[in-house]
């Protein structure tokens, strides 16, 4: 009796051990395969993330590309400003650093809002202008004229500039009638089959000269000069029709 109770109890421990180390067991592989899972899952999220670090870095730096590179454009245009302006200084006689030289500056930049193009480019108008004879005190002014030419006649501000310079000379004219001059032209261009731009090489290149030796009206001469242009000869050819004609 005792014997028969003592095996079953054990069969009953062993029964009851099998049946808890079994289930301990299948928790302990749910555990480990739950593990291996969120293993896979948080390695895949590692993955995943010095991906995106990877990429944000990247993104970053170019980025940065991006903030340094308009500083970088800044600070080139801020050079070749300077540059432009110490060309002014030296053909006008102006000291650098002076408030003369702060006033040049500062002209050339509302010229380039007043004109919508580069302080440098401004800048770079007025040097020409200064080189080509204009007094210190009417380069402003002028800069703006020359703006407006190249404007209404389709040329850059700076071969505007050139030609009402060499205009103006060559008549031995005041800023005010190389001004109506550039307005005759402008209605010559809008009225004739001659284009501005070509009215205004004539001019520059013999018209100018034409009306001086002449006693001439420049707006005559300019006028001449067109009829030749629109009935299809270049400025240039213009040019050496009236020098022929002047000469005879």
């Amino acid at each position: 009796m005792a014997r028969s109770l003592e095996v079953k109890s054990r069969f009953s421990f062993k029964d009851d051990f099998s049946g808890g180390f079994s289930k301990m067991m299948k928790k302990a592989e749910g555990s480990l395969s739950s593990a291996e899972t969120r293993f896979g899952r948080f390695g895949s999220f590692m993955a995943a993330s010095e991906k995106n670090f990877k990429k944000v870095a990247k993104s970053s730096a170019l980025i940065g590309v991006g903030i340094l590179a308009p500083l970088a454009l800044a600070t080139k245009q801020a050079i070749d400003f300077e540059s432009a302006m110490a060309d002014v200084a030296k053909v006008a006689n102006v000291k650098l650093g002076t408030s003369e030289f702060e006033k040049l500056g500062d002209s050339a930049k509302q010229l380039s809002i007043d004109l919508a193009v580069s302080a440098n480019d401004a800048a770079e108008l007025m040097a020409g202008l200064a080189q080509g004879g204009v007094a210190i005190q009417d380069l402003d002014r002028i800069s703006q004229l020359a703006g407006r030419v190249g404007v209404a006649f389709g040329i850059s501000a700076g071969e505007a500039g050139e030609s009402f310079i060499k205009t103006r000379n060559a008549l031995g004219a005041t800023i005010d009638e190389t001004e109506t001059l550039m307005d005759s032209i402008n209605l010559l261009g809008n009225t004739y089959a001659a284009s501005a731009p070509e009215i205004l090489k004539f001019m520059s290149a013999a018209g100018a000269g034409i009306s001086k030796a002449t006693n001439a009206s420049a707006e005559g001469i300019a006028a001449i000069g067109t009829e030749f242009i629109a009935i299809g000869k270049s400025a240039e050819e213009s040019a050496t029709i009236m020098k022929k004609f002047t000469r005879e």
